[in-house]
């Protein structure tokens, strides 16, 4: 814990983003850290805990260090391990990323004896104090810091439907595809996954290989799947906007349509552009108005998902051999209902021509995503229900000023700050890596400007 007369941080989350958060903190600001964590490894969270050497990351390693400044950081670390990881256009083992991510914040807990401090807990709520904030544990024990990190990913999906509120409980029904046995609890035999996305393809890699899994059908209203990553790094084509911003949902898409065909004319296609398009994304995010950005969200959002976050290589590779098997099939369609048959699930499928069909599994698997909506985190709606934070535009994670900072009901920025998927309201893509990465180390440069210094408070 945090020694008398220096300050604290605590970091709620000790996943990617807290992982990079607490390693930034060390970093930039003299202040003792406190990542609150009840997983007994840091750095992993949901998306690196897999074990499975098949789950890869969507990045290449080469845009993947966890210092911005240093780009070739997580190369060199990889270098020194062997094996054939460590090369720009590389597409490590999640699990292997997340060993990285726990041995840098390790190194730089170790260059700073004694300002680093992992509790295995969970933070029940978070109370103003003092300028700071008490912490109160899950198990029932607190301790005050002068400012807090919230580096919480979404919630686990609510059962939304019918359907899946009858079959909760029922072994047949995974909710949560990423819970430690998940996989291994599924029967024999075809499973059905709800989500067509990048956690559909996992489920789908690790069901087919790892258990007695014959085939998998994943099905998702629009039916749209991961695409594939270049494997030829071509460099990001500089988007010609011209200073634009559309003020619509609609001229955004036109405006990324536009860019795609005059990329096409100089030889270059879709995923130049939206690498190129990437850093532009925060600006035209913010210039649409917030309905826009509500149609965007729920309308155009998935489209741009499937475009942006691409699979690698080998992955798409792998899943294309599925296909080609008879597998897997993505369909468009969605669950209307199912029926318990004693030897399996009858699940009725709703095409978008009306038709429908049965399709009898062993196994449903909700891979539907996690939820953004802080009413399904406690700590969170404690927060909100008390007037300290609000809700993000378009009603995604929390609002913030641009350091990270939470605003709370009035608008006002305090000592409470936050990181990757709770600011994807203001900024739209705050996922992966390369934007939680300068994001923390912003963060971390305000929080130390903010909390008092040792001599201020001796003083």
């Amino acid at each position: 814990m945090s020694r008398p007369g220096r300050p604290a941080v605590a970091v709620i989350g000790g996943g990617a983003s807290g992982a990079l958060a607490a390693t930034a903190l060390l970093e930039r600001s003299g202040a003792d850290v406190i990542v609150v964590e009840p997983r007994p490894r840091l750095g992993r969270g949901v998306a690196y805990s897999t074990p499975d050497p098949q789950h890869r990351l969507n990045v290449p390693a080469g845009s993947m260090s966890a210092y911005p400044d240093d780009p070739d950081h997580l190369l060199r670390w990889l270098s020194g391990r062997g094996g054939d990881e460590g090369t720009p256009l590389s597409f490590p083992r999640r699990s292997t990323y997340g060993v990285y991510l726990a041995e840098t914040l390790r190194d730089a807990g170790e260059r700073r004896p004694g300002r680093l401090t992992h509790l295995r807990d969970s933070a029940a709520a978070l109370r103003p104090s003092g300028g700071g904030w008490d912490v109160v544990l899950q198990s029932g024990a607190s301790f005050h810091a002068d400012a807090a990190v919230l580096a919480v990913g979404p919630a686990p999906s609510r059962p939304a439907t019918a359907w899946q509120q009858s079959l909760h409980g029922d072994p047949r029904y995974i909710e949560d595809p990423w819970a430690d046995d998940a996989i291994t609890r599924l029967p024999d035999g075809p499973i059905l996954c709800i989500g067509t996305g990048l956690t559909a393809v996992d489920v789908t890699l690790s069901a087919t290989e790892w258990s007695r899994c014959a085939s998998v059908v994943a099905v998702s209203r629009h039916g749209l799947r991961p695409l594939a990553h270049r494997v030829d790094g071509a460099p990001p084509w500089a988007p010609r906007l011209a200073g634009s911003r559309p003020a619509s949902a609609l001229g955004l898409l036109r405006t990324v349509r536009a860019e795609v065909a005059l990329a096409h004319t100089r030889g270059l296609d879709w995923r130049d552009v939206i690498n190129g398009l990437r850093p532009s994304v925060p600006g035209l995010w913010s210039a649409l108005p917030e309905a826009e950005r509500e149609r965007f969200a729920h309308r155009l959002g998935r489209f741009w998902d499937v475009h942006r976050h691409r699979l690698a290589p080998e992955v798409a590779r792998r899943i294309g051999g599925l296909e080609r098997a008879a597998r897997l099939r993505f369909e468009a369609a969605r669950v209307t209902g199912v029926t318990d048959v004693g030897g399996g699930l009858l699940v009725d499928l709703r095409y978008p021509d009306g038709s429908t069909r049965g399709e009898l599994v062993a196994a449903v698997v909700n891979c539907a995503g996690r939820s953004a909506d802080i009413d399904d985190q406690p700590l969170l709606a404690g927060l909100h229900a008390a007037g300290l934070c609000r809700r993000g535009s378009a009603g995604l994670g929390l609002a913030c000023d641009t350091t990270g900072r939470v605003l709370d009901a009035s608008m006002r920025p305090g000592s409470l700050f936050a990181l990757g998927p709770l600011r994807r309201g203001d900024l739209w893509e705050s996922t992966a890596i390369p934007e939680i990465r300068r994001q923390a180390f912003d963060l971390a440069t305000a929080a130390g400007a903010a909390i008092p210094s040792p001599a201020r408070m001796a003083g």
